[in-house]
């Protein structure tokens, strides 16, 4: 359906009203939106209207720039896997990169907590590319924390930091011929920790064993 322009001013008009609407509710008009195979002329619609400005406002300023980059991004994206496009949303619409600063995202929209988990892990394992190649211990330690998202950030970074992208897929496929990525080794187990730091049993224990990883 191909709205008329007499839809397209109802939509401007009506683009505040969008406020008193439930978060819930927006969210599933948005996973329809985002299941269909190309929902970059839909997001440009919600864009010219104002409505993406109400869900997306980062996001609307970087088309309002005149940067389609973000469309590209969520178009690549297989249309049954909601979280990387989610994700490529993210990347443009989320002011903090970091896992924290997305949870918060994730959170303001309602969105699943699996699914803004792993968004978080995507959109700060993008933002973390540089410098990783030549600094084994760095490689190693992104892989771990990133884990089962590791694809979905290497894809959405080729398309917002192709070269560093490509150097940390090729990095880690050489490191994971010589070792297992998702169970690095540390030197020390927990017993060895409690007495290194002088600390009880506790989460203070696996949080220090996560470091050293």
């Amino acid at each position: 359906m191909i709205p008329d322009d007499d839809d397209v001013e109802a939509m401007t008009e009506l683009a505040e009203r969008l406020d008193i609407v439930a978060v819930e509710r927006i969210g599933a008009e948005l996973d329809k939106l985002l299941a269909v195979p190309d929902p970059g002329d839909a997001l440009l619609l919600l864009h010219s209207t104002g409505l993406l400005a109400r869900v997306f406002p980062r996001l609307s300023g970087v088309l309002d720039d005149g940067d389609h980059a973000p469309l590209r991004a969520v178009v690549v994206v297989d249309p049954a896997d909601h979280v990387g496009r989610m994700a490529a949303i993210a990347w443009w619409d989320v002011g903090d990169r970091s896992t924290s600063g997305v949870r918060e995202w994730g959170k303001h929209l309602r969105l699943r907590n699996s699914d803004t988990a792993a968004i978080a892990s995507i959109v700060s394992g993008v933002a973390a590319l540089r410098g990783l190649v030549g600094d084994t211990p760095s490689l190693r330690r992104w892989a771990f924390e990133v884990g089962s998202e590791r694809e979905r950030a290497l894809a959405l970074g080729r398309r917002v930091d192709h070269d560093a992208a490509h150097a940390v897929s090729d990095a880690l496929i050489e490191l994971a011929s010589t070792e297992d990525l998702d169970e690095p080794g540390i030197p020390l187990d927990g017993a060895q920790v409690m007495k290194a730091l002088g600390i009880g049993p506790g989460p203070q224990v696996g949080a220090a064993m996560n470091h050293l990883r």
